[in-house]
């Protein structure tokens, strides 16, 4: 009876879930970058 409504409901959670991992894997990407520079600042000076 909502097979339809489920299955784009189903795609686009799908699409959610997707858009997801790709910002989180950016985010850590970025805070890694900006991270790791002030890391090996401090192991550097101490």
């Amino acid at each position: 009876m909502f097979g339809c409504s489920l299955d784009w409901f189903q795609a686009w959670c799908s699409d959610v879930e997707f858009l997801l991992f790709v910002l989180l894997s950016l985010l850590f990407f970025v805070a890694r970058l900006s991270f790791l520079p002030g890391l090996l600042g401090r192991g550097s000076s101490s």
